[in-house]
């Protein structure tokens, strides 16, 4: 989709990087990756910085083994997105994605990719003109965990359990947010044994 709307309780992975971020949009079109575990606000990061910067976002979910580089390219040219943001990119083969960054580079656009696991991307992935900005999400620290369950507390309007904070070590925001919005209809420890049980199957 072109330009969704950002989480407005997101925010706290990124907040250190976000108007570098700004900045390197206000540039003339380059490379940048966004790296972190899901959920730790990299697709958020984006959206946010677009809608503050004025740009218009072309949000594409990558799937393992499919070629996008002609869809991508005839896309580009329907839409004129100023962002082009390709989202797990570790998924695709690096052959692949070589083609895909050396192709989609030509375009006027802003290219911006995310992976969960960037151990697994070829090193010559970040060679100069490929990527020139990297911007690492990490998981929240306890503080920071506390105040985006408050925060997702006041918007589902559900008082927050004591027993959440301490659950919740390691947890993503957005793993923290399915927490809360599970206490709208069940029990606090159901929401705690469900979303651990979540975690383990990802």
């Amino acid at each position: 989709p072109i330009s969704p709307s950002p989480d407005p309780v997101a925010g706290h992975e990124y907040t250190d990087k976000f108007h570098e971020v700004c900045k390197v949009l206000e540039r003339d079109p380059t490379g940048t990756a966004f790296i972190g575990k899901p959920g730790t606000g990299k697709t958020q990061c984006i959206l946010h910085a677009a809608a503050t910067t004025g740009k218009k976002v072309l949000n594409v979910q990558v799937d393992q083994g499919v070629e996008y580089t002609t869809q991508l390219t005839d896309i580009f040219e329907q839409l004129k997105p100023d962002i082009l943001f390709l989202d797990d990119v570790d998924h695709i083969p690096q052959k692949g994605l070589f083609q895909l960054l050396d192709s989609l580079r030509k375009l006027p656009v802003h290219l911006i990719i995310a992976a969960n696991k960037p151990e697994v991307l070829d090193e010559a992935i970040w060679r100069p003109g490929r990527i020139e900005h990297l911007f690492e999400f990490n998981l929240p620290d306890a503080a920071e965990r506390k105040s985006i369950l408050d925060r997702y507390g006041e918007i589902f309007e559900v008082p927050i359990p004591d027993s959440f904070l301490p659950a919740s070590d390691g947890y993503s925001g957005a793993f923290l947010r399915e927490m809360v919005r599970r206490l709208t209809f069940e029990t606090p420890e159901r929401a705690i044994s469900q979303i651990e049980m979540l975690r383990k199957m990802r």
